[in-house]
């Protein structure tokens, strides 16, 4: 599991490197099936952040936040046995300020965080069982982490709240 996780990282680190021109063509490979290669990758990689644009506008949009000052915010998605949302909580954070949590309805989600749940799964792959989901609303950056086996990962209890509160803190800068 854990390779597959390094894969999907390098995969997407590489599309993303090649996209702003850092990629260079591998020995043995013609300059066209290198740019085709190119293309594939970036086209994952925008296809990846069209996803999650979704999931930050439907967020952002949540009632919850209208509410709330914030400048960031982290939402954690659980997904229950069929691949389906079934639990979100999260926080938003002013610039330099406080924590405020939050939470939304899964059904409001749902749509957009199954459908990129389903479209990171590899085949016979069971999929992610949480996602860390990450967006500032300043800079326009998102950032996504998954976690395929610990289902306590990301978990605030009362133990530790004063810690992973400040731990999830978005630090996505701003333009």
């Amino acid at each position: 599991m854990q390779m597959t996780i390094w894969r999907r990282t390098c995969a997407l680190i590489g599309a993303l490197a090649r996209s702003i021109g850092l990629g260079h063509a591998h020995g043995g490979q013609s300059a066209k099936q290198n740019a085709g290669l190119q293309s594939a990758e970036e086209a994952k990689a925008s296809r990846s952040l069209e996803y999650m644009s979704e999931i930050a506008r439907v967020v952002a949009q949540g009632e919850d936040l209208q509410e709330l000052a914030w400048d960031e915010v982290i939402i954690v998605f659980g997904f229950d046995e069929d691949g389906s949302v079934n639990e979100t909580y999260g926080y938003a954070y002013e610039q330099g300020g406080p924590s405020h949590p939050f939470a939304l309805r899964p059904r409001y989600v749902r749509p957009a965080v199954d459908a990129y749940r389903e479209w990171l799964r590899l085949e016979r792959d069971k999929g992610m069982i949480k996602m860390l989901f990450q967006f500032n609303r300043r800079s326009l950056k998102v950032q996504a982490d998954f976690e395929y086996d610990d289902p306590s990962r990301w978990k605030v209890t009362p133990n530790n709240i004063d810690t992973i509160v400040e731990e999830l803190r978005p630090r996505l800068g701003d333009p």
